[in-house]
């Protein structure tokens, strides 16, 4: 493995041993996509809450009155939250740089940009 990942472990005496992570999926794992992003922090963590937002649904074959009115009474669109996660300053500063680092890569091999959606 090129990029293998190892973590490092040092006991008591100053022994240190290396040992490589194996990242397992469970079989249910599954991609869940998220548009909206909520960003926390307290003294000594960060909160990244993660959700997504569906549109509500606008009849088109109304009148474009019946439209309006529609869209008018909507009071709010609401945002199911799909994951929580929690950091140190420390490895939320490691995610940016490698969402960072990954993003670059990306637009460089897709010729500058790529889709946002």
């Amino acid at each position: 493995m090129a990029d293998e990942i190892k973590q490092e472990y040092t006991d008591s005496e100053g022994y240190v041993r290396s040992v490589p992570i194996v990242w397992v999926e469970p079989e249910d794992s599954r991609i869940i996509f998220a548009n909206q992003f909520l960003t926390q922090f307290f003294e000594e963590e960060f909160i990244l809450t993660f959700g997504q937002l569906t549109p509500p649904v606008v009849l088109p074959r109304q009148s474009a009155h019946e439209r309006q009115a529609q869209i008018e009474n909507i009071e709010f669109v609401q945002a199911k939250i799909i994951g929580r996660f929690g950091f140190t300053p420390q490895r939320m500063r490691e995610l940016i740089t490698i969402l960072q680092e990954n993003l670059a890569r990306y637009e460089a091999r897709q010729g500058g940009g790529g889709s946002d959606e």
